[in-house]
This record gives structure tokens, sequence and C-alpha cells, in this order.
């Protein structure tokens, strides 16, 4: 018999499920938003200059972006990345419109893993703690090559999901692209080749080799033309700068990056994103600007313990996931074994960067830290303290929606459309400030109308490519 409409009124999974919806409009609405006010910084103009020769000149650019290791890194996959949706809307946000939907799918794709595990609210959980977090609506609005690492992220889980009892060709091929081509495009997605061997060595996993064999050799077709542009320009090759392992000889740089994912879960996002500035919209004043900064700081950081507490609570369980196990007994017990080992992969990781650990280095592992959290929060929800954590629950959902609109509205990379900020307010992340030598790409792509760049004569900022000379101008 159909269920009566007061009966599914009463319904807690009808409930649940208006709740997430609720939840998942809200911050579709806000990242959309952020996505067409999206501004330009220097690694955006890197990247759109790639797509601009790909889109307007029909030149395909075998080579990456600058890292900070030295070089570019390799591969042409960034060009086409950026230039595909240059082809389709001629817009410097174009491409910021392929990373934003990547993250929902990303999402969405998680969300039906996390709807899988058999545990109090999960969905609702992480639909809080990922779909309204700050970090993630932030980093997933505008074009930087570190973003697609969210999307990348949830598809490496996905993928290793379908692999925990059998081994499968397309799962084990995925797996390896990804670390391919998310190489390409930023040499932070090297994560996932340390996860990936740790989950197979550990039997979370089970991979078919085939799979990865395919993998390689479309990887390596698509290193051809990366190698014969680097026999024509040595200076190209990555990796000139630092050596392996530093970071575990220098200590503070790892545990840097440990800290990081225990910011992911909050809402402590880097001090560049709250360099706020109303003063261009009208809505308040330098103090009042200042003063709203210093709350978001401060909470933030009060927010970092309740993800301290959930990652004390998770390792302590360190012994029982180093014992050989059958992971695949249970879905929340393979996610639980997925969790730990990716944690230890980008550790290692970590470690062995040649280079300082920035935050986006984990932004691979984003969903990880993330869960760990939301596995501390359903284990709560199960004790008397439920409506204790029913009501943080809520206090974290507003505060960080609440975190997300106001970066949207005053944040640096979304302060436009609009006048530029004022001249006795200068910020050093603040491109709006930036003389550039002129270029078609900058009319072509609509930047300087919505952007606020100052064309000068000689002597401008001018991308990489440009700059270096490294294509023909």
């Amino acid at each position: 018999m159909a269920a009566t409409g007061q009966e599914r009124a009463h319904d807690p999974r009808c409930a649940i499920t208006a709740v997430w919806w609720l939840i998942f409009l809200a911050g579709l609405v806000v990242s959309l938003a952020m996505v067409f006010r999206s501004q330009v910084e220097g690694d955006t103009l890197n990247m759109l200059a790639r797509g601009w020769y790909l889109a307007f000149e029909g030149e395909w650019l075998q080579f990456g972006m600058p890292t900070s290791a030295g070089g570019t890194s390799s591969g042409g996959f960034i060009a086409l990345v950026v230039g595909l949706p240059l082809m389709a809307w001629a817009d410097y946000r174009a491409p910021a419109v392929l990373v934003w939907l990547l993250g929902v799918v990303g999402y969405l794709v998680l969300d039906r893993i996390v709807g899988r595990v058999p545990l109090p609210s999960a969905r609702l959980l992480f639909a809080v703690f990922y779909w309204l977090n700050p970090w993630r609506i932030h980093y997933t609005s505008f074009l930087w090559n570190p973003n697609f690492m969210f999307f990348l992220g949830a598809l490496h889980l996905c993928a290793g999901y379908s692999m925990r009892r059998t081994p499968r060709f397309w799962a084990s091929l995925v797996w390896t692209l990804i670390v391919g081509f998310g190489f390409q495009i930023h040499a932070s997605a090297a994560v996932f080749g340390f996860i990936s061997v740790l989950l197979w060595w550990r039997g979370v996993v089970r991979v078919n080799w085939w799979g990865v064999a395919v993998g390689l050799a479309v990887i390596a077709g698509s290193l051809v033309p990366w190698s014969m542009t680097m026999i024509e320009g040595p200076e190209l090759i990555p990796g000139e700068t630092g050596f392996p392992f530093r970071n575990l000889l220098f200590v503070y740089p790892l545990l840097k990056g440990l800290i990081y994912l225990l910011r992911y879960p909050s809402t402590a996002l880097p001090n560049q994103v709250y360099d706020l500035d109303f003063w261009p919209t009208g809505i308040a004043d330098d103090r009042m600007s200042a003063a709203v900064a210093t709350v978001l700081v401060a909470t933030g950081w009060i927010t970092v313990l309740v993800s301290c507490a959930s990652f004390r609570r998770f390792l302590r369980r360190s012994r029982a996931f180093l014992r050989n196990q059958d992971w695949s007994r249970s879905d929340s017990q393979w996610l639980r074994g997925y969790l730990f080992w990716s944690l230890a992969g980008v550790a290692l990781a970590f470690a062995f960067s040649p280079t300082s650990v920035m935050f986006w280095q984990g932004f691979p592992v984003f969903h990880v830290a993330v869960l760990v959290t939301v596995l501390y929060m359903s284990g709560l929800a199960r004790t008397r303290k439920r409506d204790l954590i029913r009501r943080i629950v809520t206090a974290y959902a507003v505060l960080m929606l609440a975190a997300a609109c106001v970066i949207g509205v005053g944040s640096t990379l979304f302060r436009g459309p609009g006048p530029p900020v004022r001249q006795d307010r200068p910020s050093s992340y603040d491109v709006r400030h930036l003389h550039i030598n002129d270029h078609p790409m900058y009319h072509d792509l609509a930047i300087v109308d919505r952007c606020g760049l100052m064309i000068v004569d000689q002597g401008g900022w001018e991308p990489d490519i440009w700059r270096e000379q490294l294509v023909e101008r």
C-alpha cells in the first residue's frame, strides 16, 4: 500500500532527503555565483595563456605550468583542459565553469559512496563538512590547476571502491590515468601514486594489471610530444631545485603539511583568502572588513579543534589498520582502511617532496580529511550526545555557508565585477593593481573589461610563456 502524505511527512528518510537538497542547493547557488564573480591572478593568467594559444592560434603547447622545483610540468594536458572550454565560450571564466562542474560531479560521486556506508546521518554530515566547506567552495570557483584535484580525488575513491572485492580493468585504468594526467595538471597529483601503491600493497584494493598496463601506455603516448619539446628546450625540464625527502630532514615543512590536513574540515582557510575588502561594494568600511576577517580567522582555528579530536580518535586504531585483514567484509570497514592508508600515503608524499609543503598539495586527499571528521561526528551521533552534535553540526553549516558568502563578496578573487579597490589600500594578492603589457588575449577573453588590469606601454607583467619567450609573440 502506498504511503499517505502524512506518513511521508513523518518519515525520517524524507526529512533527511529534504535537508540534503536544501544544503545542496545552497552550496550550488553560492559557488556558481562565485564562479561568475571570479577574477584572475598570476597562475590563472599563465593557464589562460596556454589555453588561448590552443583556442585562438591553433597551437597546442606541450608543456605545463611553472613548478616550485624549477622548469615546467610535463605534458600538454593543461592546455587542453583550458583551451577546450575557451573554444565553447571565449571568456576567461569558461575554464572556471569546468572546474566548478567537476567539483559538483565529484561531490555527487562521493555522496553516492558515503550513502552506502551504514553510519548515522553520514550523508548529511558529509554534505555539511564537504559540500558547504568554504575550502571546497572557494577553490572550485576559479581557475587554478590545483583546483582540479578535488574531482580527481573523488574519482580515485570511486575507482578504489569498485576494486574493493575484485580486480577491475576500467577502474585500474582510471587509477593509472589519474596519476599520469593529473600530474600534467599539477604536481600534487603525485600523491595519488603514493596512495595507490599503499592501498594495493595492504590489500585494500585489487588491481587489474592489464588496466594499469593500458593506462601506462596511454600516458607514455601523451608524453611523446612533450619529450620532443624538452629536447629542443631543456630549460623546461622540472626538478632543478630541492631534493627528495628534504621535508623529512627539516621536519617543519612536513609538520606544516600535516597541519593542513587538520584544517581542511574547518573554516581555517589561508590568510590571503580572508584579506577582505568590502569597500568596492559599498557594504562596509575598512574597520568592518577587518572585524569580519578577524572573526572568521578566530572561529576558523576554533573549528580546527574538532578536526584534531576526530583525527586523534581515528588514529588511535592504527594498530588495527596495520594488521592484515579482509577489508571488503563491510563498506564501513573498507572506507576506514582507505582513509588510513590514504593518510599514510599523503604523509609519505609530503616527506618525499623536494620543496616545502604548501596547502594545495593536500587537495588530492581533501575528501579523506573531511571523511575522518564525518566518521567521528557520526559516531558521536549514536551516543547520548546526539542532540548536542545536531546543534554543533547546524552551527557548522551556518558558519561555513556564511564564510563562503563573505569570501564571495569581499575576498581578493571575487571582488568584481565592479570598480577596482582603492589605491590607498593595496594588497599583494590583488592583481587588479597589476600593470600588464598589452596582448590580444586580454581582450579576446574579456579580462581587461571585467578585471580592471592596467595596461602600460612597457615594463608590465606578462604570463611566463611570453616573458620567457617560450613561444613566438
